[in-house]
């Protein structure tokens, strides 16, 4: 296979990627996945995964990207998490199609698997945009900050987002906690030991009753989008909370 014909199917290849991405599929799977076959038969993986790298990482800083930002100030969540279900469906479909080259090249090279490098290309393009990363933070903290209040909240759009995170870890919590856990923690942190002065303060009422029922509360609240580990972590925190300002009151 001569450098031209590789060219030649690579702008076939590209146009499918392409018109998979705007959810309009151009040549059937079947024939898009023996040009692929190919290409890396005739030792040009190299050429296809990499080409493939800048199509993903194209995609989402020109299309992507520009409408998320449009949406920082209104329906971040909701557009994130459309996004976020059409690359990994895009991502699957992806994965299907160059299955050969993720069987051989990327196997053989201890490189990424498809699904896998869209998955790192969504966190860093995407989820690692610092606009992004800090309206995502402000978004969810103040969702569960009104709840707490007493507002009602779409308990759907947090879970959507806490589990894209995790998913973006790719095995490791490190994307969940350094994009949303850590600063979850800390905002509980402050408004149960603010909850449990202004308690102590109000002599007519008993403060382990109160942060018991308080517990329970939160415990229920944060049941619906947080995970198991999250919520434990939360329970063992109110705990150490409740520790603390008890001794103050005895």
């Amino acid at each position: 296979m001569d450098e031209r014909y590789v060219k030649y199917v690579w702008i076939i290849l590209k146009n499918a990627i392409q018109s998979l991405q705007r959810d309009n599929p151009g040549l059937s799977h079947e024939e898009l996945y023996h040009k692929a076959y190919e290409v890396v038969m005739n030792k040009h993986g190299f050429k296809m995964y990499n080409g493939l790298r800048e199509l993903l990482t194209e995609h989402l800083q020109t299309k992507v990207l520009p409408e998320l930002l449009e949406n920082l100030d209104g329906q971040l969540l909701s557009k994130l998490n459309e996004v976020w279900i059409e690359h990994q469906t895009s991502m699957r479909m992806l994965g299907d199609m160059l299955g050969y080259m993720d069987g051989t090249y990327a196997a053989q090279r201890g490189l990424e698997s498809v699904y896998v490098m869209g998955l790192q290309i969504f966190r860093y393009e995407i989820v690692g945009f610092k606009a992004i990363e800090l309206a995502l933070r402000e978004k969810l903290l103040d969702m569960i900050k009104l709840q707490r209040l007493g507002e009602t909240i779409e308990h759907l759009e947090i879970k959507n987002a806490c589990k894209m995170l995790v998913i973006l870890g790719k095995g490791s919590r490190y994307v969940y906690e350094e994009t949303f856990e850590k600063s979850f923690l800390t905002q509980t942190t402050e408004y149960y030991e603010q909850e449990s002065k202004m308690i102590l303060e109000n002599k007519t009422v008993d403060y382990e009753q109160e942060m018991k029922l308080q517990i329970a509360k939160e415990s229920a609240r944060i049941s619906e989008y947080l995970d198991k580990e999250t919520q434990q972590r939360v329970k063992q925190l109110l705990e150490e909370i409740v520790e603390k300002y008890r001794t103050k009151n005895v």
